[in-house]
């Protein structure tokens, strides 16, 4: 059951010269910059967009990252309202915005980046990615040692923790949002401009084919996109509406929602098995698992409790006795000696 990094591992993360920015070294390797707003550049660039018919909006919708430069200016991360993200994927830079938000009952102010979450830490002034027994500096030991669940004080501090519900959730695109997307497209910008040469030219109907056509490309796109987003949608919903049994209050037997699971519940998987709702360490007992979803081997795989050991956990070299979100427990088989 995975839990979050101590905060006095930090080792990953630097200063690059000032406050207003930060590294965070690691398989991310990310850089951010703070940006806070700035009324003065707000009014030029919306006047300067205005004498120049939108067409600077129509940029930073291509160039999002420019909006941190025309709109906003440089803060610490500490005051940041936006945060500018720089990444590198394949030797090709590429630029982020990224509104940070907070929790109001902890105080936490946090932001995701390619689905990963990072917040903000005192000690080191600055964001860190909130982890869980993956940060490569927990013992399969201690992980046996200290699994005994949760109790009624520790239950108390969960509701709005760092880690939030264990959900999925698919935010589904209105209409008009999607069709403003879809014409931004420079596809479609080139064929307005196509639509008003041809119409200064008097090939009026040539030019009313194109208007059709693209129109006609324009309302299928948007019906498909909307459907696959509503289909997912419901997909998730489905799953995220299971219950599981765990074990807290020194041993007491709980059934829950899988949404209200949290980094170092103890759960119980039933002898008929079940679908997992989250990756957990299997602590006693064997599992014969059906990963098909994942690895698209139809061959089920046995998961085994982890030796005793100082070894750090990793999952994916202990995936042996890793339990995966998504995957089939076909059959489980417990050893009252094991207990």
């Amino acid at each position: 059951m995975p839990s979050i990094r101590s905060f006095n591992q930090y080792s990953g993360y630097a200063r690059i010269a000032d406050d207003s920015s930060q590294e965070i070294v690691g398989e991310e390797n990310i850089i951010c910059y703070g940006y806070k707003s700035s009324t003065c550049k707000k009014i030029i660039f919306n006047t300067f967009a205005v004498l120049l018919l939108g067409i600077p909006y129509l940029f930073l919708h291509w160039y999002c990252q420019f909006k941190a430069y025309m709109k906003y200016r440089k803060c610490s991360l500490e005051e940041a309202e936006i945060l500018l993200i720089e990444y590198s994927i394949q030797q090709v830079n590429t630029t982020i915005l990224h509104w940070p938000g907070s929790n109001e009952v902890r105080n936490l102010r946090y932001f995701y980046h390619n689905l990963l979450k990072y917040i903000w830490n005192d000690e080191i002034n600055g964001f860190m990615r909130l982890h869980g027994l993956d940060n490569g500096s927990t013992c399969l030991s201690h992980i046996q040692d200290n699994s005994h669940g949760f109790t009624a004080d520790q239950q108390q501090q969960m509701p709005g923790g760092p880690w939030g519900k264990n959900l999925i959730t698919i935010n589904v695109k209105s209409y008009w949002k999607l069709f403003i997307e879809e014409v931004f497209n420079p596809f479609y910008i080139f064929q307005a401009f196509s639509v008003t040469l041809w119409s200064l030219d008097e090939y009026y109907y040539y030019a009313s084919c194109i208007v059709v056509l693209t129109a006609a490309s324009i309302i299928t796109s948007l019906v498909q996109t909307r459907k696959q987003s509503e289909a997912l949608r419901d997909l998730v919903a489905a799953s995220n509406t299971r219950s599981v049994t765990v074990i807290r209050n020194g041993g007491a037997v709980e059934e829950i929602p899988a949404s209200c699971l949290v980094p170092g519940d103890l759960l119980m998987i039933p002898p008929h098995g079940c679908l997992m709702a989250c990756d957990a360490v299997l602590l006693n007992g064997n599992c014969i698992v059906n990963e098909s979803m994942l690895t698209g081997e139809s061959v089920p795989v046995t998961k085994t409790p982890p030796p005793h050991s100082d070894e750090y956990y990793d999952p994916v070299t202990h995936k042996r006795y890793t339990l995966f979100s998504g995957t089939q427990v076909i059959q489980t088989r417990f050893y009252e000696k094991n207990k």
